[in-house]
């Protein structure tokens, strides 16, 4: 049933869709149950409604499903449909995270290092971190790298730092890549190399990231790192401007009023 609910939304027969999604859900299978709470929670196909939202995702995650347990941490720390309950929205993401959930690994992490509903407790954020990179996820490379970096962890280290970074932006992190450029840039952690800031901060702006956009339109208009050539470095600098990157925008201002 859940296959032919598939089936039929890729074929764009809503309708049929929604029909073998209920069946496969009351027939007890958990991601069909997650996908009906994703639909009520979206209004997908069918009309908003937080309630049954709530309903097929409780159901769903007593299965077991990762997902469905992380929506339902989601819900109850915004307050989306229910009433906002930190101490519940912690349960459900640990109780995802323990499944496998990476993304629960994450948001548990962030909690954890900022405080969010808990008591800050870096040695935790540190841990649901790890197991999210351990599963694969950049951006928790990414954070760990930064924890390291300004010290959260108790002191600086910026050769633990370097390597969360690396790894990060080797998955593709444009932010790591930022990092990189920055620290290659400053000299800290490693032998200043304004050449290797340049490289990081393109290759952050070829992914699309506005800072590393900025960054490297700067280096080329002051040709630090690299050969001085303005006309790239605005193209670059608009690029920046145009995704909202303030620094970006102040600096074309700037420009125009010289």
């Amino acid at each position: 049933m859940y296959e032919r609910a598939r089936e039929a939304y890729a074929a764009g027969d809503y309708e049929s869709a929604i029909v073998w999604l209920r069946r496969a859900a009351a027939a007890g299978h958990p991601v069909a149950q997650k996908d009906l709470g994703d639909c009520y929670f979206y209004g997908l196909i069918v009309e908003q409604d937080y309630d049954a939202a709530l309903r097929w995702y409780r159901t769903a995650a007593v299965g077991g499903d990762p997902e469905a347990r992380f929506s339902l941490g989601h819900m109850y720390e915004y307050g989306i449909g229910v009433s906002q309950d930190r101490e519940q929205a912690l349960d459900w993401y640990r109780r995802s995270a323990i499944v496998g959930s990476s993304e629960a690994m994450i948001r548990l992490g962030g909690m954890f290092l900022f405080g969010e509903g808990v008591d800050v407790d870096v040695e935790e954020a540190i841990l649901w971190f790890t197991r999210a990179a351990e599963a694969g996820e950049a951006r928790a490379l990414y954070n760990l790298g930064v924890i390291y970096e300004t010290g959260r962890s108790g002191q600086r280290d910026y050769e633990a730092a370097l390597s969360y970074y690396l790894q990060a932006a080797e998955a593709g992190n444009p932010r790591a890549r930022c990092k990189l450029g920055s620290l290659y840039r400053r000299g800290e952690g490693v032998e200043q190399d304004l050449a290797e800031a340049a490289r990081w901060f393109l290759l952050a702006a070829e992914s699309g990231d506005a800072r590393g956009q900025y960054e490297y339109g700067l280096m080329l208009y002051q040709g630090e790192g690299v050969e001085r050539d303005e006309e790239e470095a605005l193209r670059w600098l608009q690029m920046a401007s145009e995704a909202d990157y303030t620094p970006a925008r102040t600096f074309l201002e700037e420009l125009d009023d010289r």
